[in-house]
């Protein structure tokens, strides 16, 4: 199960006028056995390949033909145990400020980055929530 945080973001002194600047987070159980290989793909990702992808080809995301993107950050979170004991698994979390509506740079980042997206959330279990 995906865990989607769509927050608005505010203006710098507090002011109560919205900018159109959003916030989506997406968090996501990986499935144990293969965090390694997820974050020796982020990794890989991060240190080898160009960060963007004009083209769409390839195996980096295609991240500036999306011009409202302001940043992507991917992160693993270890595997821990709650307050009561419980195993929490290991999570995939991916953070993006983006300009405009968000149900439009949804649809726009899925029908641009779909493939690379797909490889990098195929790490995660699908049916384990998170």
């Amino acid at each position: 199960m995906l865990k989607v945080t769509l927050p608005a973001l505010t203006r710098a002194g507090g002011s109560d006028r919205a900018i159109d600047q959003s916030l989506l987070t997406v968090v996501a159980p990986v499935r144990p056995e293969r965090e390694t290989e997820l974050r020796s793909l982020l990794d890989r990702l991060a240190a080898e390949l160009p960060p963007f992808s004009p083209s769409g080809s390839g195996p980096c995301l295609p991240l500036a033909a999306i011009p409202s993107i302001h940043f992507v950050r991917w992160l693993v979170l270890e595997g821990t145990t709650d307050l009561e004991g419980r195993r929490i698994g290991p999570e995939l979390v991916m953070a993006i400020v983006h300009d405009g509506p968000r149900a439009a740079f949804v649809r726009e980042l899925v029908e641009r980055a779909r493939g690379a997206l797909e490889e990098i959330f195929s790490y995660c279990d699908p049916h384990r929530s998170g």
